[in-house]
């Protein structure tokens, strides 16, 4: 597997050197360090890696993006500085990642940001959302908007009604027909819910069970 290693300090790349090799000590690896703008003129020369580990630093986001204009069949992944290493695609829509709501309150406008945000739910066609001191407000978007501008390491659609945030579980609960059931909110104000069939696997992914 050709693993290409994109950061400018050596002892860095060292070390996520040994970390690539851990994950599989049976596999054959070809791993070159490079710096950014030797790894562009590596790509642009038709020489593109099977994956691409690129260390999250200063401008990480701007070479991410420069990148991405030349590779286009690798697998980009980002170290983040702690042994993780995420998709590209994910640190991708973090950084786009909608940051606050605007709400309306009797004849005034508040915003809301995402960290006041517990969980958004729908009732009667109507979405809200609930806040950690369990305030209710409308928000004008359809649960599938807000699926695709929150940012996916924090919050998840357990179900068609429900998006969570990851700090509003309480409890998990196995459940009935290989369900789970949630006790979400804040330590005052709990409400129970469940968690799609359909979307058990991929909960319990985001939860880090597998």
């Amino acid at each position: 597997m050709d693993i290409m290693i994109v950061d400018g300090n050596a002892e860095d790349a060292e070390l996520l050197e040994q970390l690539v090799t851990q994950l599989d000590s049976k596999a054959s690896f070809n791993i070159t360090h490079n710096s950014l703008e030797d790894s562009l003129v590596r790509i642009r020369q038709g020489s593109e890696p099977d994956i691409i580990i690129l260390s999250m630093k200063k401008n990480g986001y701007q070479a991410l993006h420069t990148l991405r204009q030349y590779a286009f069949k690798s697998h980009v992944f980002i170290h983040t500085g702690k042994a993780v290493m995420v998709p590209a695609s994910l640190m991708l829509s973090t950084q786009t990642a909608k940051q606050r709501f605007m709400v309306k309150q009797s004849s005034r406008i508040l915003t809301i940001p995402i960290e006041q945000v517990a969980y958004f739910f729908a009732d009667n066609r109507i979405n809200f959302l609930r806040t950690w001191d369990n305030k209710v407000h409308v928000v004008d978007y359809t649960m599938e908007e807000l699926n695709s501008m929150l940012n996916p390491l924090d919050f998840f659609r357990i179900s068609r009604s429900h998006v969570i945030s990851y700090k509003s579980i309480q409890e998990i609960r196995p459940y009935f027909n290989s369900r789970i059931k949630l006790l979400i909110g804040s330590s005052k104000e709990r409400a129970e819910e469940f968690v799609s069939k359909e979307r058990v696997s991929d909960f319990k992914k985001w939860i880090g069970a597998k």
